[in-house]
């Protein structure tokens, strides 16, 4: 992490339907190639505490939030237990988008 990195308390991707959770950001992406369409979920780094967002945020929380789920995405893929919907976790790795 970069000590003059900001945290990211919102984001403001160029995709309609943007659903904001506690910590996480949804859009939907549209449809590419002939598939049916994606769903794009992004941790942030707000914080929750008892269902109220705090005002502050902690740099990198969404990215550690990730690699943690990345972790178990892939314990249970290698186990062979089922399916899971990760398709990606990179910028560069999302369909339409060209920031």
């Amino acid at each position: 992490m970069n000590t003059t990195e900001q945290p990211v308390y919102e984001t403001h991707l160029p995709f309609e339907g943007r659903r904001q959770g506690k910590v996480r950001d949804i859009y939907q992406i549209p449809p590419c190639d002939g598939d049916a369409g994606t769903v794009l979920i992004i941790a942030s780094d707000r914080i929750s505490a008892f269902d109220v967002v705090m005002p502050t945020a902690v740099t990198g929380k969404g990215r550690e939030l990730t690699r943690i789920s990345c972790k178990w995405f892939d314990f249970i893929r290698d186990l062979g237990i089922i399916k899971d919907h990760l398709i990606a976790t990179t910028p560069e790795e999302v369909p339409n988008l060209d920031e």
